[in-house]
């Protein structure tokens, strides 16, 4: 399907072929049919995926989260791959703590092609960049092997397991916390510029 989205708020390149762009109003009808498209696999490991997938249910969801948006709480974006959404990525924001919390997810078709990693990524740079966040987390289904990997290639640390903690449906998972703090990130990028050189 091509994208018929008109001009994003941002669109933040975050690699060849790959950008970010903030979840407005215009992309709902595009999400909406990207995640039910998607049903199946988002519901084995998110709750907020059980409920019945409606247009205007997503319209409320991106109201609300532009809502926070605009009150520094959260980071709503949309992964486009050639300008055609294929996930989202979210970075809910704490600002009295100076923590936040990323979730991503994406498409069966755009899982295992580093799109989510540099998704992420790029999330991470604003977290610890221009918010000046110094936590981020990652709550994820021990279970979830795929997401947990993303999570360790990123920088984050398990930090432990709440057991039973995850209600999906009428299942309980275990629930791995994962944290990445700000001198990770940086002790981590210097490492890798320290490689290359």
């Amino acid at each position: 399907m091509t994208s018929t989205l008109p001009a994003a708020f941002f669109a933040r390149p975050c690699a060849p072929g790959v950008d970010l762009v903030l979840r407005e109003l215009s992309t709902t009808v595009e999400m909406h049919e990207l995640v039910v498209d998607n049903l199946a696999h988002l519901r084995r490991w998110e709750q907020w995926a059980r409920a019945e997938p409606t247009l205007p249910r997503t319209f409320e969801h991106t109201r609300r989260r532009l809502d926070e948006f605009t009150q520094g709480r959260s980071l709503p974006c949309a992964i486009r791959v050639g300008g055609e959404l294929v996930g989202a990525v979210e970075l809910a924001i704490d600002p009295a703590s100076s923590t936040g919390d990323l979730g991503v997810w994406v498409s069966t078709a755009a899982e295992g092609r580093g799109i989510a990693r540099a998704a992420c990524e790029a999330v991470l740079d604003h977290a610890f960049g221009s918010a000046r966040l110094g936590r981020v987390e990652a709550r994820i289904a021990a279970a979830n092997v795929r997401s947990r990997r993303l999570a360790e290639q990123l920088g984050f640390a398990l930090e432990g397991v709440l057991r039973s903690a995850h209600l999906v449906g009428d299942e309980r998972h275990d629930l791995a916390v994962y944290g990445l703090l700000a001198e990770d990130r940086e002790a981590a990028r210097d490492g890798a510029r320290r490689a290359a050189a």
